[in-house]
């Protein structure tokens, strides 16, 4: 299975070639080799044995190259490829997009948006065409400053959302539902609305929706949403409601 990146690239007058490549074997790995004239300057070798066997596992090996590729890249136009900073690059590189959009709702549910900013910028560095994480790229960017709601300002967001949505103007639920986010950016259900009206990905939403629905199951009637610790009633309202809430986005 062949695999791999090069680059050519100058920083101030001095050129250089980044080869990164996919060796197999017993336990296989990627390397990134920087050479200088000839002469490797920098090389980095990681591990992916999670990854066997390799021909099972084309799109994330691909991926994965790509991501740990454009890490090296950019730690070398920055100058800093001997620093710490490359390590957390090439861990990052090489966990799932899943992995770093949940590590950003981490860092937003604790109001650390300077974390979460970096880690959906190195999330849509790799994977540009990531929806969720365009959408929560953008309430990261709003979210500064914003104060605590308050119980009903959270409940009508929801309500509001969800209203637009079986009216059919998904546009308008996403808004809402974004504000609520954007304003109580450790709410679960908020986080789950937003991903799940923005993603393409049948499977992604299919995951999003059953967590959400399982939010709803576990829940006491009524009781709105505040952080991680509080579940609330999916955002349909009244009986049946998770079934006609499913049936907005198709059942999994």
């Amino acid at each position: 299975m062949a695999v791999g990146r090069t680059t050519q690239v100058t920083v101030g007058s001095d050129p250089f070639d980044v080869s990164t490549k996919l060796h197999t074997g017993d336990v296989p790995t990627i390397e990134t080799l920087v050479s200088n004239q000839g002469q490797v300057v920098f090389r980095t070798s990681l591990p992916i044995e999670d990854l066997k066997p390799v021909f099972a596992h084309g799109e994330e090996i691909l991926r994965r190259v790509e991501a740990q590729h454009a890490a090296v890249l950019g730690e070398l136009r920055q100058g800093r490829l001997a620093e710490p900073s490359l390590a957390t690059a090439l861990n990052d590189a090489g966990k799932s997009p899943e992995d770093l959009l949940e590590e950003a709702l981490s860092h937003m549910g604790n109001k650390d948006f300077h974390l979460a900013e970096s880690e959906l910028r190195d999330l849509l560095a790799s994977d540009p065409g990531y929806t969720e994480a365009k959408e929560l790229l953008e309430i990261v960017l709003a979210s500064g400053g914003q104060k605590t709601p308050s119980i009903t300002s959270i409940s009508d967001r929801l309500r509001a959302g969800a209203e637009a949505l079986t009216r059919g103007w998904k546009s308008s639920a996403i808004q809402n539902w974004a504000r609520g986010l954007s304003a109580d950016p450790s709410n679960r259900i908020f986080q789950l609305l937003v991903l799940l009206t923005t993603t393409p990905s049948p499977k992604r939403r299919s995951r999003y929706l059953q967590e959400l629905l399982g939010i709803s199951k576990r829940s006491p009637r009524g009781r709105p949403l505040r952080g991680s610790a509080r579940p609330a009633p999916c955002p349909s309202g009244g009986r049946g409601s998770g079934s006609r809430f499913s049936a907005a986005f198709g059942s999994p």
